[in-house]
């Protein structure tokens, strides 16, 4: 095959393979389809393509579109689907598998959570970049990243620099060994410039978003072409697309994509439609199994059904043997008792006994060592208030914020010394001093202790007893006599002050990058997924949706379906 004919009215020169593609629309609008059109184009032509899916749809190029025929045979790695199950740990086993078999391959790390994505993408970049830069003479390799974004994502923190790092080199030199990448994005803004400026060829379908237009206006002024044809974007028909390569193609055309022959997986369900389940067809796989035997093993290792057939084995194993026993010889088998009336009748009875027994002890055991904890950081204030004594300066317990601590009035006081306020219970205290009224779990929050522990429960209860709050469980207010008894605790600031002080409190976590995102962004709202995208957390994720609670319990952001950081840092 000479030409790979992506539409009715453009063919691509085979040397596609070696290209750099980035296929960019709004969800539902064809970008996958699109990218799945070229791979289907160039497994034709006899070129070695690997995905890297993000998403779990691209098991599809395996079927066929209409049910008839066949699809490709390419081996699916890992997710729901995956014809051989895939480990965090062996992106290096699967380079080497891509790099010594010269097969084609979908990587479906769809299952991983987001750290295991990266650890898994980083190393095989890496081990495969190696291999391919060692190759006597390079084959064409074609690689396709779903959902860019988050394999080179624009702001890099921490440890995506090396992820982003050694695929932004791939991109950028791959094509003197050989290899080719198409990457599929939904928002270009969010993908790394100095990796999306190396796109040789851009494939853009229907965009609504003023950012994405941006990026991708922005993009087409850095090849020095018109503008103007970005404003077209929102009105083109599913399917539909803009093709700019400016340089290796030097076009510029709109075109309609062609028909593919396997199953698109990508596409959204209909209100009801009934969309039959399609069951992928197994492969002859051996040689991949013998070199993915250790992965296997120890995917087996945690594969809840794989054990519990090994134990089934066992079972039958054992009972074969017993029957052949002389009744005199079988072992007498005691039953075990438990504490409440009753006997064990299995070993998986005293298994669920012992791991409620171990929750309770584990909870138990988490209020001992905060009260213990409290206790050593009471000693320690102690000790070095006495020691600035001992130098005739003033005693101060050390604040929580970055300002010297002051008296509600303003006027700088000492420390008082009453000994049962400290710890958890200043903590709290000095919460519902600095704002109020606030629930028990905005408290708890503020006071870095859990609303629901028997800590937290014991502090507020002292409080109670010695009349330093009052109010019901949503509306608690230090009284008078509490705030005399605090002395000296330090105000929360007002305005940027105020952002600046959460930032600081809340660090490098994903809650504060979250805030840092809104507040870069305010007064412009963000969605869910937008925030997720900018704060690299994935928002569908039970993280995100703690990272959130948090925010919305401190009060810093506002909105549901659109988040924003709260206005009172920008009054």
């Amino acid at each position: 095959m000479s030409k790979l004919h992506l539409s009715d009215d453009l063919s691509l020169p085979v040397d596609a393979a070696t290209q750099t593609f980035a296929f960019v629309a709004r969800k539902g609008a064809g970008k996958t389809y699109a990218a799945g059109k070229l791979n289907e184009l160039l497994l034709d032509a006899g070129v070695q393509c690997v995905i890297l899916d993000t998403v779990g749809n691209w098991y599809g190029l395996r079927m066929p579109a209409e049910g008839k025929g066949s699809g490709f045979d390419i081996p699916v790695l890992g997710g729901l689907r995956g014809d051989l199950p895939l480990e965090p740990t062996g992106g290096e086993l699967v380079a080497d598998l891509v790099a010594d078999t010269g097969r084609s391959v979908i990587v479906d790390v769809s299952q991983f959570s987001q750290a295991d994505r990266k650890r898994f993408a980083t190393s095989f970049a890496k081990r495969l970049w190696q291999r391919k830069k060692s190759e006597a003479n390079p084959t064409p390799l074609f690689i396709t990243l779903e959902e860019a974004q988050l394999i080179v994502p624009q702001m890099v923190r921490g440890d995506d620099a090396a992820m982003v790092g050694i695929w932004e080199e791939i991109i950028r030199l791959g094509r003197n060994y050989g290899i080719g990448v198409a990457m599929i994005t939904q928002r270009p803004q969010s993908v790394n410039k100095e990796v999306l400026t190396q796109t040789e060829c851009l494939v853009v379908l229907q965009v609504n978003g003023a950012p994405e237009r941006k990026a991708l206006k922005d993009w087409i002024v850095h090849q020095g072409m018109d503008t103007k044809l970005v404003d077209e974007l929102p009105t083109l028909p599913i399917g539909t697309a803009y093709v700019w390569s400016p340089q290796w193609l030097g076009i510029l055309q709109k075109v309609k994509i062609a028909k593919k022959k396997t199953f698109d997986a990508s596409a959204t369900p209909k209100v009801g439609e009934k969309r039959r389940q399609r069951e992928l067809a197994p492969l002859d796989l051996e040689a991949f199994k013998d070199k993915m035997a250790a992965t296997i093993e120890k995917a087996k290792e945690n594969d809840v059904g794989h054990l519990k057939r090994t134990i089934a084995e066992l079972k039958r194993e054992n009972l074969k043997h017993k029957t052949s026993l002389p009744p005199e010889q079988e072992p007498k088998i005691k039953e075990v008792p438990i504490l409440k009336d009753g006997q064990v009748k299995d070993l998986g009875a005293i298994v669920e006994r012992v791991n409620k027994l171990s929750e309770k002890f584990l909870a138990i055991a988490a209020e001992l060592a905060e009260e213990i904890r409290e206790a050593n950081l009471e000693k320690d204030i102690r000790a070095k208030a006495h020691t600035v004594q001992k130098y005739s300066m003033p005693a101060r317990v050390p604040a929580r914020s970055f300002t010297h601590p002051v008296h509600r009035d303003g006027v700088p006081g000492a420390a008082p010394t009453n000994g049962e306020i400290s710890g958890g219970m200043r903590r709290m205290m000095i919460a519902l001093a600095q704002r109020s009224p606030l629930t028990k779990k905005q408290l708890g929050v503020r006071a870095g202790l859990s609303s629901t522990s028997g800590t937290f429960g014991t502090y507020l209860g002292r409080m109670r007893s010695s009349g330093y709050v009052e109010g019901q469980g949503d509306s608690l207010v230090l009284t008078a006599a509490g705030l005399a008894a605090l002395g000296n605790y330090e105000p929360l600031p007002e305005g940027r002050a105020l952002l600046d002080y959460w930032l600081g409190d809340l660090g490098q976590s994903g809650a504060g990058r979250m805030l840092s995102v809104l507040a870069e962004a305010w007064p412009t709202t963000l969605t869910k997924e937008e925030l997720g995208i900018r704060a690299n957390i994935s928002h569908t994720s039970g993280t995100f949706g703690t990272y959130l609670g948090k925010l919305r319990t401190l009060e810093l952001v506002e909105g549901r379906g659109e988040l924003s950081a709260s206005r009172e840092f920008f009054q």
